[in-house]
């Protein structure tokens, strides 16, 4: 294929392939995030995409990530913008800047909110991929290439996974099936500058009322053991002695105890486990002696759960009918019994929810703090996200409607634990600033929910401390 040519724009001029000397088509990624909120680590939806193009296109593509100042600086032929719902606002607000001085660099736009609402997409955006990314933007890639810097909507419609406006009208391609074999996927592409994590399945096989998770994975799909440990491997070779801890990121790690059985055993006889530990998310009523020995033997430092709740009724109403109190109680023993320490995640502000509910929820997380069993709990108010039941049931309650919903008061929905903000009193400010939408206003006005909250967090503060 001949090296991509130039592109001339409105505003700033862009000259790219042979007049920049490589021949290659320049990919720019943003993820539009919240800087106050959660910030466990840089998306590795980048890391996948680039793998993948490049391996499609090998010799042909330069994918890069950049900042908010080189969005509007830095010279690229075609922007892949990622967002969540919380930030699809501020994404618009970016998209609105963006064409004021860059009119004709195609945009494409994926990750969770347009999967899920598609329907909101920019008429600035060139077209938005639902769901998996990988193969659906490595399509459009190809038909910018062979297009020589277009994408006719005829090329389009073409490709599945795909939504785009054409004259007015919304066009919704047929659903991009779901990459069955995980271990075709090319290892996703990492930054030393960057804290390494990963994950080692897709998907969750649960539907719990506020998650996002398996309307966006679809069925729950996993990378093989072999994969994992050669991702590992991969990792410390790139990043050396400075890594000396993982985290996998996936929705549950230990549903498949025979594969996490298999990679302990590798990890061992590849002398990784001896210079690397491990966090990962457990699901309550799996955890036993069993599981704890595969931990040990994987070297697992630490492991977390969403506990959700003290409460019963409301644990069935988050989770289906998949968890109970007792069950989140007797992980706790069983880890903490194990010396594997524990942390939780907790949510409050539900629909019907009591102030006795709440100082049920929060007397279990004090309690097990106190007995030192956990080490730390952030505590959530439920947030409806689209792709959820508890979104439906928002929609339902007219807490908002889709034509006036201000998507910025979405953020701000989780504990300040997990965000930039150190302290509970700044993020009560925030959260009123930010007018964040709430659910549970006849039951416990959100006002008085945030004065118990923050009493609470004190009284957590004091214990964690003594």
């Amino acid at each position: 294929m001949a090296p991509f040519r130039q592109l001339r724009r409105k505003g700033p001029v862009f000259i790219v392939g042979k007049e920049l000397g490589d021949g290659l088509l320049k990919i720019g990624f943003f993820q539009v995030t919240n800087p106050l909120d959660v910030q466990w680590f840089p998306p590795l939806s980048f890391g996948y995409l680039k793998s993948y193009v490049e391996r499609e296109f090998s010799g042909e593509i330069d994918f890069f990530r950049l900042t908010e100042e080189e969005l509007f600086q830095r010279s690229f032929d075609l922007l892949a913008l990622s967002t969540a719902s919380q930030d699809f606002g501020a994404c618009c607000e970016l998209i609105r800047r963006f064409r004021e001085v860059n009119s004709d660099c195609p945009i494409i736009q994926g990750g969770h909110h347009i999967t899920y609402m598609p329907e909101t997409l920019s008429l600035e955006v060139n077209a938005g991929v639902m769901g998996e990314g990988e193969a659906t933007f490595a399509e459009i890639v190809g038909i910018f290439l062979r297009e020589e810097g277009k994408l006719p909507l005829r090329k389009l419609r073409e490709i599945p996974g795909v939504v785009f406006w054409e004259d007015g009208k919304m066009v919704k391609t047929k659903p991009r099936p779901l990459i069955e074999n995980l271990n075709t996927l090319p290892m996703p592409h990492r930054e030393v500058s960057e804290v390494p994590y990963l994950f080692s399945s897709r998907g969750c096989p649960f539907r719990c009322a506020f998650c996002t998770s398996s309307a966006f994975w679809g069925k729950m799909r996993y990378f093989s053991a072999e994969y994992v440990v050669r991702e590992i491997e991969r990792i410390v070779d790139q990043y050396g002695e400075w890594v000396s801890h993982l985290t996998f990121m996936d929705d549950l790690m230990t549903l498949n105890r025979t594969r996490l059985r298999r990679m302990a055993i590798l990890l061992n006889e590849r002398g990784l486990s001896e210079n690397v530990s491990f966090s990962m998310a457990v699901k309550a009523g799996s955890v036993d002696d069993d599981l704890c020995g595969i931990f040990k033997a994987m070297n697992v430092s630490d492991v977390f759960f969403g506990a959700e709740s003290g409460v019963e009724w409301i644990l069935q109403y988050l989770k289906g009918g998949i968890q109970t109190v007792d069950q989140n109680q007797a992980a706790i023993d069983t880890l903490a019994s194990q010396q594997i320490p524990v942390s939780l995640s907790m949510i409050v502000g539900v629909p019907g929810e009591k102030e006795e509910d709440l100082h049920k929820t929060y007397r279990f997380v004090i309690e097990n703090l106190k007995a030192r069993k956990i080490f730390v709990a952030s505590v959530n108010i439920l947030m409806p996200m689209p792709g959820t039941l508890i979104w439906d049931l928002a929609l339902k309650k007219k807490v908002f409607n889709l034509e006036t919903i201000q998507w910025d008061r979405l953020r701000c929905f989780t504990s300040y634990r997990n965000s930039t903000i150190r302290n509970i009193s700044d993020w009560i400010s925030v959260r009123k600033e930010t007018q964040s939408y709430y659910l549970n206003e006849d039951s416990i006005p959100h006002e008085r929910l945030l004065t118990l909250m923050e009493e609470y967090e004190t009284e957590i503060q004091s214990v964690q401390n003594s």
